[in-house]
């Protein structure tokens, strides 16, 4: 049974049947127990588009990630959109998934406004000064960001202290008596992975130690990547004792490099680990020191933040999680 259906059997018009099952006050209560009486006879069950339209929502989030090689988008992002769900689904709110290139991020946000495709957005991973953030945030639109960026705006985000799991992981090689040490981090353009290389320089800065440029790579995270540098740096005439690596999956394929090479005994390593169920660093390693922190937890709080954007009074928050410092190997 469609609104107008129900309408037409009470002899009410649909603007008044629609007041009446969102509790409109100025229905009167006779009508209102009319009309919800009706409905539950007759099976009528309002479309959660209706409903949303009624209260000045669709329904839908957009959440924007980065469009990159194949490779990146990886089981964190997966992870992530797992916890997302969970707490938009509770509200009823639906996911709309959108990869932006750098280059017509601005114009996806500028679409999904005009359109009236999603209530909020999420924007995962900014860019260090962020055009989008100030457009959402000129435009007065919901919104929320998974990353700190340098935007001089404004604006509510969650993050993990990128900057101290670089610091803390490069401190613990260090402190272990390595000298050299390499990075393989992600792409550039990302915050967060000028945060966590701003953090690694900073360990270096307390130890008094040479950063080596060539020694400091941003790629992609991937196996790929992980193997090819972890090689070409380990047949330096030089080479480092010790690697810091972004994410498991470049750590996968340094690993790979590194026992080609037959450098396990004299090689150390830390990850990153966004504690993804399937990805565990305990199943696939087995030494290995990993900063850590649940994705899924922080994507849900993410969520979270963009559910109470919505509300047009509502206050901008930040938030800065610490990674915990690991070693898998221990029992």
């Amino acid at each position: 049974m469609k609104l107008r259906d129900l309408a037409n059997e009470l002899g009410l018009s649909p603007t008044t049947v629609s007041r009446a099952l969102n509790d409109y006050p100025e229905v009167s209560d006779r009508t209102r127990r009319l009309v919800k009486q009706a409905a539950t006879r007759w099976g009528y069950r309002p479309s959660a588009t209706a409903r949303g339209l009624a209260v000045g929502r669709i329904g839908v989030t957009a959440v924007i990630v980065p469009k990159e090689p194949a490779s990146y988008f990886d089981p964190d992002i997966t992870e992530f959109l797992a916890g997302i769900a969970e707490v938009l689904g509770g509200v009823g709110q639906d996911i709309l998934l959108i990869q932006s290139a750098p280059a017509s991020g601005l114009d996806v946000c500028k679409d999904v406004i005009e359109s009236g495709r999603a209530d909020a957005i999420v924007i995962c991973h900014p860019r260090s000064d962020d055009e989008r953030i100030r457009f959402l945030a000129e435009a007065n639109f919901p919104f929320v960001v998974y990353g700190k960026s340098r935007t001089p705006v404004p604006h509510t985000w969650v993050d993990i202290d990128h900057r101290q799991a670089g610091f803390r992981s490069a401190m613990y090689l260090f402190e272990s008596g390595h000298q050299k040490i390499g990075a393989i981090e992600g792409p550039g353009q990302f915050a967060f992975v000028e945060e966590r290389i701003a953090g690694l320089t900073s360990a270096f800065d307390q130890f008094a130690a040479r950063v080596d440029p060539n020694c400091i790579v941003k790629d992609t995270f991937s196996d790929r990547a992980g193997y090819e540098h972890t090689r070409r740096l380990l047949n330096d005439a030089s080479p480092p004792t010790a690697f810091v690596y972004g994410s498991l999956l470049s750590t996968i394929g340094g690993i790979r490099a590194i026992r080609e090479l037959d450098a396990e005994d004299s090689t150390a390593v830390v990850t990153h680990d966004n504690a993804v169920p399937y990805l565990n660093a305990r199943n696939i390693l087995c030494e290995v020191t990993v900063t850590s922190f649940s994705i899924y937890a922080v994507a849900q709080r993410v969520a979270q933040h963009a559910i109470r954007m919505m509300d047009r009074n509502a206050a901008i928050e930040t938030e800065l999680w610490e990674p915990q410092l690991i070693s898998v190997g221990e029992p």
